[in-house]
């Protein structure tokens, strides 16, 4: 007989319980071997295992009933597959009713059919029951999910012992077969298995979507723990999710087209994006029956008004705040609100329209910019607080509100974390280090070099915070700032996703990306992680930045980069221009922000410079570098860019590795 092991190792099978009545007895399986084989007159077929239980009672019965579950239903399929209806009555843990012959129909399914035996056929170990159904019923809209399939259920040990052993689970060492058909018998018809050789089950890889997936990220995203048990798809695409002002109810459409046409299963819906990527996870997830948390739990973090609201009821470290009111003819700052302070959008791309003002001039500015760009963001947001219960607080806030902030001063951070079953964890802390005398991030570096008790502050902080928030089997990333003449950290902005920027961090010191969290909690696996497993004690990633106007002569060569990162083993260099760029001029500090636009996703920070620099700052390169010390060297501001050239400025000295 030929060998068709590549054959059936690349089949994902719908899998269905049947069920059956005979003489009184009821008795249930799970099975894989199915489909409809007729159209006119229409007929289904099953095969069932001369092994199980429901075998005999189908050989005397005169229905079968065939249910489809949804991926999320792996306890229903658990009962079916991995419990014997010798030793315990499955139907008494779920809810049934009497359908045509008496026999039982499963009331949780996604749809069923009960079909009157036509035909018997003995094929192998497996026997042929064609039906004609009789009577059906989709008892769940589609949009509840998909339905289950042979990979959601690889784990579930058949529950019938093989014959001449007891009775009970058979043990996780049964899962040997000799070859890829006694697998798939098994699989097929839950047969039991009886451990021989050393042939394993082929494992399926988990289909993960990625919204917003870029090219940055997938190396990281490939080089996560068990990766190779995973298959990453793209889910919409950056300018899609980002360009002009989008459309939710667009972008949920399209994304579900993509969905819907994908042939196999959807394991896990994932984003490490803000808005609108945050909110579709939740929003994707409830349809396709993915592991998520609440759409209200995003929300909550993305509405930075909403945001504050329920830091306040469990925390003291956050600034004055407060609304300011857009429509005014004379929009005046809030009560208790205090020079300087920020004003920006609830809801904004990265740091849009954020501005830092310390008079009622600048105030004034900000106020009449930020009334001509808010509704790009606020107006497609409104669409998803139309579908939460806002609390009174919120009634009538909407979307297209702008909040006002006392400045914080001091050192930034950022506080990385994950919640599951409840129990908020953080994995990380690290700093971000802004050039001298200016807000511009010059390197973010992993882990922290803050004072031990700081750090333990902001676990205690952020896991109070995080638990009001309500979030669920998802990742976050807090930042704060720190001031060492106070000792205060004061909370400036909670993100409910992990940042990407961090990614390669994480993996030079830890020893994986932080996109392992995020895929282990989508997955519904232990993110837990042993720190500190990476080649190095710590990382940093650096922006060598070009202060002014200034138009790019050269760039280095591939050659010259590669070089570079031979030289010095852990240093990896992006470079953002291009010849022939020219950096725009100096903006004024109120009249437009200056937060230096990313090149492209995972390539430089979100916030990557403060509005309230004075002067124009665009990073021309970022590097990752393993030792703190081992850096490009610096330009002055006041250097030519013509008379030096851009290799000089890319330049890496070698320093000794801590």
């Amino acid at each position: 007989m030929a060998d068709i092991d590549g054959f059936t190792d690349l089949l994902d099978y719908p899998m269905y319980v049947v069920t059956t009545v005979a003489d009184g007895e009821r008795s249930g399986c799970l099975v894989g071997f199915a489909s409809q084989c007729s159209l006119d007159p229409l007929r289904f077929a099953v095969w069932l295992s001369k092994a199980n239980h429901t075998y005999p009672l189908a050989e005397r019965a005169s229905f079968l009933a065939v249910h489809l579950l949804g991926r999320h239903q792996g306890d229903l399929a658990a009962l079916f597959g991995g419990e014997t209806g010798d030793q315990i009555d499955k139907f008494a843990e779920v809810r049934w009713s009497p359908g045509p012959g008496d026999v039982p129909v499963l009331a949780d399914a996604l749809a069923w059919f009960v079909g009157r035996i036509e035909q018997r056929m003995e094929w192998g170990d497996h026997v042929g029951f064609l039906l004609s159904p009789v009577e059906s019923d989709a008892v769940a809209p589609a949009s509840t999910g998909l339905p289950l399939r042979l990979s959601d259920v690889r784990d579930v040990t058949p529950g019938h012992p093989p014959d001449g052993a007891s009775g009970g689970q058979t043990p996780a060492a049964c899962r040997r077969f000799d070859s890829a058909e006694q697998v798939w018998s098994v699989y097929g018809g839950y047969a039991p298995c009886t451990p021989r050789k050393d042939y394993a089950v082929p494992a399926q890889r988990k289909n993960i979507f990625v919204i917003g997936l870029d090219e940055a990220n997938l190396p990281t995203l490939e080089s996560v723990p068990e990766s190779d048990t995973y298959r990453f798809h793209p889910l919409l695409s950056i300018g899609e999710l980002q360009e002009g002002e989008v459309s939710v109810a667009d972008l949920m459409g399209r994304a579900r087209e993509i969905l819907d046409a994908h042939e196999g299963s959807i394991d896990a819906i994932v984003g490490y994006w803000d808005f609108p990527v945050s909110t579709l996870v939740p929003m994707l997830g409830r349809e396709y029956g993915t592991r998520t948390t609440s759409l209200e739990s995003v929300v909550k973090c993305e509405h930075k008004y909403w945001s504050r609201l329920e830091q306040q009821k469990v925390i003291d470290e956050y600034p004055a705040f407060g609304r300011v009111d857009l429509h005014s003819e004379d929009p005046q700052p809030p009560d208790g609100v205090n020079f300087p302070m920020w004003l920006k959008p609830a809801l904004a791309y990265s740091s849009e329209l954020a501005y830092g003002v310390s008079d009622m001039a600048e105030f004034r500015t900000a106020v009449d910019k930020i009334r001509e760009g808010i509704d790009r963001v606020g107006r497609p947001f409104n669409s998803v607080l139309e579908l939460l219960e806002l609390p009174p607080e919120m009634a009538g806030v909407g979307g297209t509100v702008c909040l006002a902030e006392e400045a914080m001063t001091g050192i930034q951070v950022a506080v990385e974390g994950y919640v599951c079953d409840g129990e908020v964890t953080v994995y990380g802390v690290l700093d971000s280090i802004n050039y001298p005398g200016s807000p511009c991030f010059l390197r973010h570096q992993y882990p922290s070099t803050l004072p031990p008790p700081v750090i333990q502050k902001l676990h205690e902080v952020s896991e109070r915070t995080m638990r009001q928030i309500g979030m669920e089997s998802a990742t976050f990333s807090i930042e704060y700032f720190y001031d060492p003449k106070t000792g205060d950290v004061s909370l400036l902005e909670i993100n409910p996703r992990h940042s990407q920027s961090h990614a390669e961090l994480f993996d030079y010191v830890d020893g994986a990306p932080n996109h392992h969290r995020m895929i282990s909690l989508a997955l519904g696996n232990d993110p837990a992680l042993a720190s500190r497993q990476g080649p190095y004690r710590m990382a940093a990633k650096w922006y060598y930045r070009w202060f002014g106007e200034g138009t790019v002569h050269q760039v280095p060569t591939p050659d010259e980069l590669a070089a570079i990162e031979r030289e010095i083993p852990g240093v990896r260099i992006d470079v953002v221009p291009a010849e022939g760029r020219s950096s725009p001029p100096c903006p004024s500090r109120t009249a437009t922000a200056t937060r230096s636009p990313t090149s492209s996703p995972g390539r430089t920070t979100r916030r990557d410079c403060e509005p309230s620099s004075t002067s124009a700052s665009r990073p021309w390169a970022s590097l990752l570098t393993k030792p703190l010390r081992a850096a490009v060297t610096s330009t002055r501001p006041d250097e030519n860019p013509e008379q030096e050239g851009a290799r000089h400025r890319y330049a890496a000295r070698r320093q000794a590795s801590p």
